[in-house]
């Protein structure tokens, strides 16, 4: 009991000769006395460049509500002041938008998921939740054998008020 608990739905589909796509996320997240409910739909397209090369782009769009519930709380003083037994909640909207170029042995992507801050405001205090989330990712494929292809990728991630952030891979396929 008490334990943090996600909820995930997912819905998505390619229509129009495989040319568009649309999807829904549904998402809940329960942490404490806090629940995280968010809303996106999703839509893309992509164009056949030619040379076996894909362009895609896609938007999405929803929104995040957060509820705090204090009557959850176990208090050793009912009527402390700081923790008044009410339940509070806050909406903020979402949008995202991302690219990416895709060929036989590559692809490169840029998106933004959160391109706006998702904010709590109680009426007493505002707090930033979500930050704006910056991705550009990559990879290639090399033959190294006709038995081996070897795969590495990186991706770098930026989020307002952190560091810059990269992450390295590399796999080898075999046969």
């Amino acid at each position: 009991p008490g334990s943090p608990t996600t909820n995930l739905l997912t819905i998505n589909s390619s229509i129009l000769e495989d040319k568009v796509g649309g999807g829904l996320v549904l998402q809940q997240d329960e942490i404490g006395i806090t629940t995280t409910t968010s809303v996106n739909l999703l839509l893309s397209y992509q164009i056949e460049l030619g040379n076996n090369q894909i362009f895609s782009f896609g938007l999405q769009g929803g929104t995040t509500s957060i509820q705090h519930d204090q009557s959850e709380l176990t208090l050793r003083f009912l009527d402390d002041p700081d923790f008044p037994q009410v339940e509070e909640r806050s909406s903020s909207p979402n949008f995202g938008a991302g690219v990416a170029l895709m060929g036989d042995n590559y692809y490169l992507g840029l998106s933004a998921p959160r391109l706006l801050n998702s904010e709590f405001d109680d009426g007493v205090t505002n707090t930033t939740i979500y930050k704006r989330h910056l991705y550009a990712t990559g990879a290639f494929t090399k033959e190294l054998t006709s038995l081996f292809v070897l795969k590495p990728g990186a991706l770098i991630k930026y989020v307002d008020g952190s560091p810059l952030s990269f992450d390295l891979s590399a796999n080898i396929r075999y046969n």
